[in-house]
């Protein structure tokens, strides 16, 4: 026993435990905060590569000291000061993940590193385990925390089984016709009346060229949800996910990844590949789908762990609100690739994701509003602080529209015959956080602060949902269109029938918490509800 305790002690004392676990934490960490957005693969590569170059460093590093001949006690701590230079931004990113909820990342990058630094000229050979055993039992704990996250998920993953059986109806009807789709799905694009309530713009050109164009432009358009994932999980399931309203339990699940990407049944996509269709992604990010889904534009890259560390490490130094992807480029992309794909005998269904921008998180927002502004003030009252989020949204939709418009004048051109579907997923969330004590207490902070729920809702749900067809394909009529709904006109109009819009869903608009909108029509004061009656009501 006392050798085994000898041997731990000389192993936590060591520095290349020290380059080791400074390697491997920060990994670990991000793994534990977000265990589906990367693969297994991906996480093990990023640990790999790192603890590549850390000993390149350290070999480097001990190199010259060797051949300078420095004291030993002065190298000691100066060799783990060489490396936290290096390691800084992949243990300091993961930390501001973590922490930007208290206080500006600035402060935290500044408090940590000094942490780390005092500990590592502190730290002499003989005490060095303190620190070693510190990030051990740091990285234990995140790995720990992944392990329960990939648990719980195959618990989660049996909740999903009421909504994987495509129905029958679906599986065996045939498509009348065989057009190309293009579905554009759009990030937090808000319906033309929204954009006018709220950011008192109207874009007349766009929508002059959609009438031109003859897409059917809906008006009154609500998605189902207020965020991304359960919004398109219900479009392309044509159905509502009264089990997964909290978005806490859907956001980061794997099941509903794999089924919005078709690996498990997606009842549209099921309908196109049973006749005969191929499915494309083009992805701005590959957080939405399952990466080893079959996609155009993003492949598995073993470096987007490290990509991701870095990049928003230095992005968020530099105190600007800046999106690092500009949902321009996925069009730029798209219509390259739509110009260079060989013809197919197979008709075609592209995905396309691009966009917006949401209301911007705390910890991002403008020096000037950060000075004056805690996170529980701004956590409490998000909407106070957002003003000048109005011109942000409206200068990226001036720039996107005119991208997008060249993106639909070249499918118009080149594919005349194509049904395209443009469809945004939720609202810009502006007032988003005032539902979330329940329906009485919103009404109090909606009262004082003069919203309406029209505001509420428009700034949640409202989003542009506009349809082009072919001659030769009629889409049914419909006075409201919610998202869960727009897929069962679609398949209609190319199965030839009304039985899928026969027994569509209800257009509804809900939180965690509120009913807000109805049938296209935001309620005068938004309702509550309890989960399980609910559910329990509409799943008869």
């Amino acid at each position: 026993m006392k050798k085994l305790a000898e041997f731990f002690n000389r192993i936590l004392n060591n520095n290349v435990v020290f380059i080791i676990m400074f390697t491997i934490y920060p990994v670990s960490f991000f793994m534990s905060a977000n265990p589906f957005n990367y693969f297994q693969s991906q996480y093990l590569a990023a640990i790999l590569i790192l603890l590549f170059i850390a000993l390149v460093a350290s070999v480097a590093i001990e190199s010259m000291f060797y051949i300078f001949k420095i004291n030993r006690f002065f190298s000691s701590r100066t060799k783990r000061i060489m490396y936290l230079i290096f390691a800084c931004p992949i243990v300091l990113e993961p930390m501001r993940k973590a922490t930007y909820i208290l206080m500006p990342s600035i402060i935290v990058f500044a408090v940590v590193g000094i942490i780390l630094l005092s500990f590592a000229i502190y730290l002499g050979e003989k005490r060095a385990k303190v620190i070693n055993t510190l990030v051990l039992v740091l990285t234990l704990t995140c790995l720990i925390i992944y392990a329960a996250a990939v648990f719980e998920e195959k618990s989660r993953d049996q909740l999903f089984s009421s909504v994987l059986d495509t129905p029958q109806e679906i599986m065996e009807l045939q498509f009348v016709s065989r057009p190309n789709v293009y579905y554009f799905y759009l990030e937090s694009y808000h319906g033309r009346e929204a954009i006018t309530e709220l950011f008192k713009y109207d874009d007349d050109s766009f929508y002059n060229f959609l009438h031109k164009n003859k897409f059917r432009v809906y008006n009154n358009t609500y998605s189902n949800y207020s965020y991304t994932v359960a919004s398109l999980m219900s479009t392309f399931q044509m159905r509502h996910n009264y089990h997964f309203l909290k978005r806490d339990s859907m956001k980061n699940s794997i099941s509903a990844k794999e089924i919005i990407g078709g690996k498990k049944s997606n009842y549209a996509l099921n309908a196109f590949r049973n006749n005969g269709y191929d499915i494309n992604f083009f992805l701005l990010e590959d957080w939405t789908i399952p990466q080893d889904v079959r996609l155009t534009n993003v492949k598995l890259n073993p470096f987007s762990v490290l990509n991701y560390l870095y990049e928003k490490c230095f992005l968020l130094l530099n105190w600007k609100l800046t999106y690092t992807i500009d949902p321009t480029i996925i069009l730029d992309d798209f219509q390259v690739k739509i110009k260079e794909s060989p013809v197919s005998s197979s008709p075609q269904f592209y995905f396309i994701e691009s966009g917006l921008m949401h209301v911007p998180h705390f910890s991002i927002l403008p020096p000037e509003i950060l000075k004056n502004t805690s996170w529980p003030e701004f956590d409490d009252s998000p909407y106070k602080f957002l003003d000048f989020f109005e011109e942000l949204y409206v200068d990226k939709l001036k720039s996107f529209n005119v991208s997008f418009m060249k993106a639909l004048e070249q499918i118009i051109t080149d594919d005349p015959g194509a049904v395209i579907i443009i469809l945004g997923d939720h609202g810009s969330n502006k007032y988003y956080n005032i539902d979330r004590k329940g329906v009485n207490n919103m009404l109090s902070v909606m009262r004082d602060a003069g919203i309406s729920n029209r505001d509420f809702a428009n700034s949640m749900f409202n989003v542009l949902l506009a349809v082009r067809m072919p001659p030769d394909l009629i889409l049914p009529d419909a006075e409201v269109m919610s998202n869960v709904n727009v897929f069962r006109y679609v398949l209609s109009a190319l199965y030839g029938t009304t039985s899928l819009i026969d027994n569509k869903e209800e257009d509804v608009s809900l939180t965690s918490y509120v009913i807000s909108v109805r049938n296209g029509k935001p309620l005068e004061y938004p309702e509550h509800f309890d989960l399980e009656e609910y559910q329990r009501k509409n799943e008869k």
